[in-house]
C-alpha cells in the first residue's frame, strides 16, 4: 500500500483527494458518485515532513543508552539513541556484523552530517544487507541525514541497504525520517533511503531529497529501490530526487 507525498504543482492547492478525479479547479479529488468531501492534504510543512514527525522529547532521547555505548548488544523493546555521526556509523557495522535489531527501536536525536564519515572512509556503508538486513525500527523524530554519498556496485544500496520485516507481527520501520542526498550510485536495487525493503515493513513520514539516485541496471527509485512481496506499506512520503536506471525506474519507488 503506497500513499505518496507531492513533490511539484499538483492542482491549485496541492492535494489529493480520496479517489484521484481531477476537479475543475485543478484539484485531485473525489468522484461525484462516491459522496466523499473530505480533503487529505499532502503537502509538505515548511520542516519538509508532511506529517508531525516529532515523537520523543529530548528528556526522553537523553535517557535513552546511546549506541556507543551498547556495544553491538540491543535488546528487543528498547530504545537506543543516535546523537551523532559516530552512533550511525556504529549501528551499520554493528548491523554488518549479525546484531539482532528485531523488536529494537532507534531514536536520531540531532541532524546528522555523514560528510566527515565519507571523507574518512570514502563512502557510506549502507545499514543492512542481504546477509544481516536491518529488522528493527528507526524513528528520525524529524531528524534529517545530510551529505548521503554512495558510489560502488553492491546490489541493494542506500542510507539503508535491505530491510526485512519477516513473515510476522514484528514489522521493521523507518518513520519521521529526511535525507539529503549528493549522490546514491551503485549496481541494482539502489534507493535515496533504503535499496530493499522486503516482508512486513512500514515506511512513514519520510522523504529523500537533493542529488541523483542512479541504478547501472534496474530498480532504482528516488525513496525505495525496490519492494518485496505485498507486505510493505509506505505512507506519508514522497522524494524530489533525480533517479536513473535501465529499468524499473520509479521517482518513489523502483
Amino acid at each position: 500500500e503506497i500513499e505518496a507525498g507531492i513533490t511539484g504543482d499538483v492542482g491549485a492547492k496541492g492535494q489529493i483527494g480520496t479517489q484521484g478525479q481531477v476537479g475543475p479547479s485543478g484539484d485531485i479529488g473525489p468522484r461525484e458518485e462516491t459522496g466523499l468531501e473530505k480533503w487529505v492534504d499532502l503537502t509538505p510543512r515548511s520542516d519538509g515532513f508532511i506529517k508531525d514527525p516529532v515523537k520523543y522529547t529530548d528528556k526522553e532521547i537523553g535517557s535513552m543508552c546511546p549506541v556507543q555505548l551498547a556495544g553491538g548488544i540491543y535488546h528487543s523493546g528498547e530504545c537506543y539513541s543516535i546523537l551523532d555521526d559516530v552512533d550511525l556509523w556504529l549501528l551499520q557495522e554493528d548491523v554488518a556484523h549479525g546484531a539482532d535489531t528485531k523488536g529494537v527501536t532507534f531514536v536520531l536525536g540531532h541532524d546528522i552530517d555523514l560528510e566527515p564519515i565519507i571523507k574518512g572512509k570514502g563512502s557510506w556503508f549502507s545499514i543492512g544487507t542481504e546477509t544481516n538486513p536491518f529488522r528493527g525500527v528507526f524513528d528520525g523524530n524529524g531528524h534529517s541525514i545530510v551529505n548521503l554519498w554512495i558510489d560502488n556496485r553492491d546490489f541493494s544500496q542506500g542510507l539503508f541497504g535491505v530491510v526485512f520485516g519477516g513473515t510476522d507481527a514484528a514489522t521493521a520501520e523507518i518513520r519521521n525520517l529526511g535525507v539529503s542526498i549528493a549522490t546514491v550510485h551503485a549496481e541494482a536495487e539502489v534507493g535515496g533511503l533504503a535499496g530493499r525493503v522486503e516482508g512486513f515493513v512500514s515506511i512513514g513520514n519520510c522523504f529523500t531529497t537533493g542529488g541523483d539516485v542512479i541504478s547501472n541496471t534496474d530498480t532504482a527509485g528516488g525513496l525505495i529501490g525496490e519492494v518485496g512481496g505485498e507486505k510493505v506499506e509506505i505512507r506519508n512520503c514522497y522524494s524530489d530526487c533525480r533517479v536513473s536506471g535501465r529499468d524499473e525506474v520509479g521517482g518513489l519507488v523502483g
